[in-house]
């Protein structure tokens, strides 16, 4: 089992890389995976998808493939979204559009949607609603939106209050998508899928 966390945010030192690292790091200590991979859009390091990507030969394909072969190793994903302007980021969308095929399909995911204020709800139900018909990734039930992220998830120790509660709910949600990830290998090696014939969804 390996968890595949990806920071969705091109900033630097954002509450999105914090939040990436702080669920690395409670993956690693709980034990909850054989291991951990991260994905990092920091500074935009993906070519924004153009046609060339159908293209095996093309200089975009070749940058992506070191990207699809360590995704292709992932069994499930946390993705984590700063919310700007009431959108998931660019960079988050162009991921997902990049991932065709079978790389992520039918692999359990948890969304961590993130605000630095109140809000983080509209990055969580755009992903739900328009990130998963082509790469058949599955956003599993269990969410978080993560508010007021500069005072959350700071440090080892947790502050009394909702910074505690919202580490006590990440561990659950990693359980969570632990048991979904188990539940779904079976999904994954079955015989019935043919993404050559029916490469997108409906």
């Amino acid at each position: 089992m390996i968890i595949g966390v990806i920071n969705g945010s091109p900033r630097k030192n954002s509450n999105s890389e914090k939040i990436s690292k702080y669920f690395e790091s409670t993956i690693k200590a709980e034990k909850l995976a054989n291991e951990v991979e991260m994905f990092s859009l920091k500074n935009n390091p993906l070519e924004f998808w153009h046609q060339g990507f159908w293209d095996p030969a093309s200089e975009a394909s070749k940058n992506w493939k070191p990207w699809a072969t360590r995704i292709e190793r992932c069994t499930s994903f946390v993705v984590i979204s700063p919310e700007y302007g009431g959108m998931a980021t660019a960079c988050l969308k162009n991921f997902f559009t990049i991932c065709g095929g079978s790389l992520l399909a039918h692999k359990p995911a948890m969304i961590v949607a993130v605000s630095s204020g109140e809000g983080g709800s509209y990055a969580q139900a755009e992903l739900r609603m328009s990130s998963y018909k082509n790469n058949r990734i599955c956003f599993i039930p269990d969410h978080m939106v993560i508010k007021r992220a500069d005072d959350m998830l700071n440090g080892e120790q947790a502050a009394a209050g909702e910074d505690e509660h919202i580490r006590q709910r990440v561990f659950h949600s990693l359980k969570s998508l632990k048991r979904y990830d188990l539940a779904l290998q079976t999904v994954r090696r079955n015989d019935d899928f043919d993404y050559k014939s029916f490469p997108f969804g409906m």
